[in-house]
């Protein structure tokens, strides 16, 4: 049985490239394959989704649909890296990172993806806000990664939830169903 740390964001985005995805943490984790580590979760991993600063909650993945889709991904104008953010005050609304340029409109490109959706509501047990951010990133297999799906050791999660009092006894459980 894998595990997985998977960022879900909703509209608190900072990434320029993409338009973010229809995450609904109790219930879905949406993804494509521009994503490292896309192909790798699997039905019956531990999926524990946080939202950059604490846990949101633990489950077991019970079905993953597959899809063949269009995506636009943006670039910047100047260099054609995805390495920008908008601004929230300043204007022109966009800066890259990589050649320092300010726009405000990023190139558009359709792109062919796979896309993922998890459903895994069935064992979902809220825990939202229960660890911390930096205690999730140091349960990772690379503590320092800032993929949005990312290995996650089960056992030392699992002590470190059960350390605040709260149960895994049904995340366990349907672990094993699946």
């Amino acid at each position: 049985m894998g595990a997985w740390l998977v960022l879900a964001v909703g509209d608190d985005r900072s990434h320029g490239g993409n338009d973010g995805y229809d995450d609904e943490p109790s219930q879905h984790y949406s993804w494509d394959s521009t994503v490292p580590n896309h192909a790798n979760m699997q039905v019956g991993d531990v999926i524990a989704l946080w939202d950059k600063k604490a846990l949101l909650g633990v489950s077991v993945i019970e079905e993953i649909a597959r899809e063949q889709a269009e995506k636009d991904v943006y670039t910047c104008p100047h260099c054609g890296k995805a390495s920008f953010k908008p601004r929230k005050t300043l204007t022109p609304e966009y800066l890259c990172f990589d050649c320092k340029a300010e726009f405000d409109t990023p190139v558009t490109r359709r792109r062919p993806v796979t896309t993922y959706r998890s459903r895994h509501d069935a064992a979902w047990t809220d825990m939202a806000g229960l660890l911390p951010g930096s205690v999730l990133r140091s349960l990772c297999d690379k503590p320092k990664s800032q993929n949005s799906l990312r290995p996650l050791q089960w056992d030392r999660l699992r002590e470190a939830i059960e350390a605040t009092g709260e149960s895994t006894v049904r995340i366990v459980a349907a672990a094993h169903k699946v």
